[in-house]
């Protein structure tokens, strides 16, 4: 019974992290202006070697070639010295009001948090705070409705915990996880959101999970229409309906960005 418990609460945990991951779907500028401040922190330690110094103008580091569209990412020295560095970027046109940071005297590299970020991302911020919200509402009505499917379940194993319908509540349970990440691809995901390796992996084994659900769960329909008690077919039905939502989700994902 414990065991049972414990794999609920981790299940649990799991849903709530599948169904809002703000920082897995990156937009491509801001990876890209992450991608600049990582590369400038590895020039500047070539550039003090050689000259004592920090650099506090791109002028200065010519000759390291730092690549970066200036059209699209927005990169400013702040301060530089012997000593110490600091400069921030951010997309030139933020959509997202994520703004990036390197800093000796902290530590190196860091984002900003909303306070800060409301000194560099001024006419947008608001719109996008909305948005924003419009998302965390989102996120939150996903986190409810997977809960009440986890509850309808918890419910049924505690009063239908028979080994002939093991496989049935396994793939229930299983396919909350791809459902979790489908309502979180439809919140976050848009045009200009990089499909990193931890998308594909993500999408992948969502999609594995939904075919092996929609399977096994096919495979009992047609064997046990009549025999199966009808608490027990809702749950089947639930996790078809959930597992070809699902699959869809996750082929367009594929389709559309990889």
């Amino acid at each position: 019974m414990i065991s049972a418990y414990k794999r609920i609460v981790f299940l649990f945990i799991i849903l709530t992290l599948t169904s809002a991951c703000k920082t897995i779907f990156e937009s491509d500028e801001d990876f890209l202006s992450q991608k600049v401040l990582h590369e400038l922190a590895e020039i500047q330690q070539k550039y003090h070697t050689e000259t004592g110094k920090y650099a506090s103008t791109l002028r200065e580091i010519a000759k390291y070639n730092l690549k970066y569209d200036n059209g699209v990412v927005y990169l400013e020295f702040q301060e530089a010295n012997k000593d110490d560095w600091r400069a921030i970027a951010l997309p030139a046109e933020s959509v997202t009001a994520r703004v990036f940071a390197f800093d000796t005297k902290q530590g190196g590299f860091y984002e900003m948090d909303e306070e800060e970020v409301s000194k560099y991302v001024l006419g947008s911020l608001n719109h996008i705070r909305a948005d924003q919200k419009k998302k965390n509402i989102n996120d939150w009505t996903s986190r409810i409705l997977l809960g009440l499917l986890l509850f309808f379940g918890i419910k049924l194993y505690f009063r239908y915990n028979q080994p002939v319908y093991r496989k049935l509540f396994i793939t229930f349970f299983f396919t909350l996880v791809p459902a979790g990440w489908s309502l979180a691809v439809v919140n976050h995901m848009k045009p200009d959101t990089i499909f990193s390796s931890v998308l594909l992996i993500m999408t992948f084994t969502a999609l594995v999970i939904s075919v092996l659900s929609l399977g096994v769960n096919s495979w009992w329909v047609s064997k046990n229409t009549f025999t199966t008690p009808g608490p027990i077919m809702g749950m089947v039905a639930s996790t078809l309906l959930i597992a070809f939502l699902s699959l869809s989700v996750q082929v367009f994902i594929f389709a559309r960005f990889y």
